[in-house]
C-alpha cells in the first residue's frame, strides 16, 4: 500500500518533492498518524484513536497503563511486526508527552518513531 506523504514539520500533505510513501516509512508515518489521532475524533469510525483524555491522562499513577494503551495503538497499526524498544516520558509542567520507540515492519526493516505532543 502507498500513502500520501505529510511533511515531518507540518504534518500537511507534500506537494512537490516526494509525494508518495511506501514501505517503512508508511508504516511509520501511519503509526505517528494513529497516536496523533484523538478516540471519537474520526467521523467515519468514533471507535478509532488513542484514548488520550479517557484513559491516559486521567490514570497520573500507573505508568504501566499507559504504556500498554500506547504500545496497543501502534502494534494494531496496518504492517506493524513488533516493538523492538519503547519509551515513555510526561513532563507535566509542560504537559508534554514524548513516545519514542523503534518498530519493524512485517517485511523485517526497522525504524524508529518519536512523537512529542503537547496537550
Amino acid at each position: 500500500m502507498t500513502v500520501r506523504n505529510l511533511l515531518d514539520s507540518t504534518g500537511d500533505i507534500s506537494t512537490s518533492g516526494t509525494q508518495f510513501i511506501s514501505g517503512i516509512d508508511e508504516t511509520a508515518q501511519t503509526v505517528r498518524t494513529r497516536l496523533k489521532l484523538l478516540l471519537g475524533e474520526y467521523f467515519r469510525n468514533i471507535d478509532e484513536g488513542t484514548p488520550w483524555f479517557e484513559r491516559i491522562f486521567p490514570n497520573t499513577a500507573n505508568q504501566s497503563l499507559k504504556e500498554t494503551e500506547i504500545k496497543r495503538i501502534i502494534t494494531q497499526t496496518e504492517n506493524v511486526g513488533a516493538i523492538t524498544s519503547f519509551e515513555l516520558e510526561y513532563e507535566r509542567t509542560e504537559k508534554r508527552l514524548t513516545v519514542d520507540c523503534s518498530i519493524i515492519d512485517i517485511s523485517g526493516s526497522q525504524t524508529n518513531i518519536t512523537l512529542s505532543e503537547v496537550f
